[in-house]
């Protein structure tokens, strides 16, 4: 852990465009020529002002990954960006979640000396709050059925939203790591609302939810239960070309449309190529082909 990697979508790139990359050790920007700002943001935490910042765009200039040398090394960075939640923009999540046909499990590891009083958990029907004291602040927001929305603005039939707060609950359970030692784990139960007459009569018993939801990219069907989850832009597998490029691995997050074929856990960490999507591969192999050949002309 000593490097951040970065990867964003510049919708104003064109290849006529240069893309500049600046940061003063605490703020980050990204801009393209005669263009606003992709992103100007205060780092969470500092980055070294002695190494030389690595970036690269593709040939279109819609794409810059960004690589920034951690100040202090092997510090885990909770956020990029102040003022984001926990494990937002983070390849692999500080949760788990489990999704069923009537409700969402969430769970969260957390330190042994963890009681009931260190965590606040808020549940409404747009968004989940889990703070634990001097641990974690997750704030999530849930998928909505924008067409369901729309149809009830326009005089339609109730859209009961994703979630149903009087519903839910949450506990703080005593468990054990993966090498035996004590944990506790708050874990939320997400009750989803009762089925609408037509979801039962009409839509084979299927809910009109994210699990049935038609992807905008044509990948089939499947969005992620938050919505900042969602990878709109694929850049997860970027970041996973990029992380298996300069580290030997990656974290691999399943596809949401993946989600009735492989099932719905993470692959996780992974060190085997084989592991990476198709697409994480081909840019892969981008990489390694630039790296040759950056070494023949060394040579």
């Amino acid at each position: 852990q000593t490097h951040v990697y970065v990867a964003l979508h510049v919708p104003t790139g064109y290849q006529d465009r240069n893309v500049g990359v600046e940061c003063d050790g605490t703020r980050l920007t990204v801009q393209a020529e005669r263009s606003p700002k992709s992103i100007d943001r205060v780092l969470s935490n500092a980055i070294s002002r002695e190494t030389p910042i690595s970036s690269f765009q593709s040939d279109d200039n819609r794409f810059t990954c960004i690589i920034l040398q951690k100040q202090e090394m092997g510090k885990a960075w909770k956020t990029l960006f102040h003022g984001d939640s926990d494990g937002m923009r983070s390849l692999e999540p500080p949760y788990r979640l489990i999704e069923n046909a009537d409700d969402v499990i969430f769970e969260l590891d957390v330190p042994f000396w963890i009681d009931a009083e260190d965590v606040d958990v808020r549940i409404t029907d747009r968004h989940l709050t889990v703070r634990v004291r001097n641990e974690y602040d997750v704030r999530r927001e849930y998928w909505r059925n924008k067409e369901m929305e729309d149809a009830e603005a326009r005089g339609g039939a109730s859209y009961p939203g994703p979630v149903d707060p009087t519903d839910c609950a949450w506990s703080l359970d005593e468990e054990q790591d993966a090498n035996g030692d004590p944990i506790k784990v708050v874990m939320v139960h997400l009750a989803k609302p009762a089925r609408t007459a037509k979801e039962t009569t009409f839509e084979g018993s299927k809910r009109n939810d994210n699990l049935h939801q038609r992807r905008k990219d044509g990948q089939g069907i499947g969005v992620r239960y938050f919505i900042e989850d969602e990878d709109d832009f694929d850049l997860e597998d970027t970041l996973n070309a990029l992380t298996f490029f300069e580290s030997g691995s990656a974290y691999v997050r399943r596809k949401p449309y993946e989600r009735e074929k492989y099932g719905e856990d993470d692959p996780g960490w992974v060190t085997d190529l084989s592991s990476l999507s198709k697409r994480a591969s081909t840019i892969l192999e981008g990489l390694l082909d630039g790296e040759d050949e950056s070494a023949a002309a060394a040579e």
